[in-house]
């Protein structure tokens, strides 16, 4: 197995460090989480190697991509589960994550309804990116 997906707010950011080490080679797609104030004072983001100016904002909800201990992306979430009563700060940008070099990519992380992404939002896009699966 070189790459696992956990389902959304199933792994909350102040486990994130312990989940990036564990996962050693495995590519993880850390569900996602809502970004807070906390989380972002703790530095949890920079202790992976993400850049503190490319910091995710507050209430942001983020797909943290991880691999030997370090984050490959934040995927921002773009739409909110309204259903739910889901409250979100949207993300404004997307691009593909690169991977490893022996697992083929690069690959699309959007969460929920974010299937509806506008292409105006997608960047830096190399190739185009297929979907797997859709709700």
């Amino acid at each position: 197995m070189r790459l696992v997906v956990f389902p959304e707010y199933s792994i909350p950011w102040d486990i994130l460090e312990e989940g990036a080490k564990a996962a050693n080679d495995i590519v993880v797609v850390a569900g996602t989480h809502m970004v807070d104030l906390d989380g972002l004072d703790a530095g949890i983001y920079e202790r992976l190697g993400w850049p503190r100016d490319a910091s995710p904002k507050p209430r942001q909800a983020v797909a943290p991509v991880l691999h030997r201990g370090k984050l490959l992306a934040l995927s921002p979430k773009f739409h909110p589960a309204t259903a739910v009563g889901e409250e979100i700060e949207a993300g404004t940008s997307w691009a593909p994550v690169d991977l490893p070099e022996d697992i083929v990519g690069p690959m699309s992380v959007m969460a929920c309804l974010d299937f509806r992404i506008p292409t105006a939002l997608v960047t830096d896009c190399p190739q185009p990116v297929g979907r797997l699966t859709e709700p």
